[in-house]
């Protein structure tokens, strides 16, 4: 299953279906648990299960949580530079442009597939954090592998 697929599954049930915020947390949240990869945090659960349906909280708890995993992407990649040799740094530098090049594709391919959905804008947006977040991991997944 691809990313914007477990995107789209997660939150067509977070717009769509109408839930209160104990039934919410129990439910729809842990369904996106189950979709997400590891590395997201409880802040970002907590913020979603407290939007419940409301599309313009959901938005704001995906953008806040991008910006956490945009700094975990951020800290991992200097961090990694630190302790790489030169060959190797420039390595990471080009396969680190070539995923931002891919992560802005996938999002001008999403939008674009997507427009005639109610919840394109969130499924876009979750599909992007996701992919931060599997960044991320990576690169620190790399870092442990050097002994860090």
């Amino acid at each position: 299953m691809t990313h914007r697929t477990i995107g789209a599954v997660a939150l067509a049930m977070l717009v769509v279906a109408p839930l209160h915020a104990s039934t919410a947390d129990n439910g729809t949240t842990q369904a996106l648990r189950k979709k997400a990869p590891v590395g997201l945090t409880e802040s970002f659960y907590h913020c979603v299960s407290d939007a419940a349906s409301d599309k313009n909280r959901l938005s704001g708890c995906i953008d806040t949580e991008k910006e956490v995993q945009d700094g975990r992407l951020n800290k991992a990649y200097k961090a990694l530079t630190a302790r790489l040799d030169q060959p190797s740094r420039n390595s990471l530098r080009t396969a680190e442009r070539a995923w931002l090049d891919y992560n802005d594709k996938s999002v001008a391919l999403q939008t674009s597939l997507g427009r005639s959905s109610p919840i394109n804008d969130l499924d876009v947006a979750t599909s992007e954090l996701f992919r931060y977040c599997v960044q991320a991991n990576e690169l620190e997944h790399y870092l442990f592998g050097l002994g860090d």
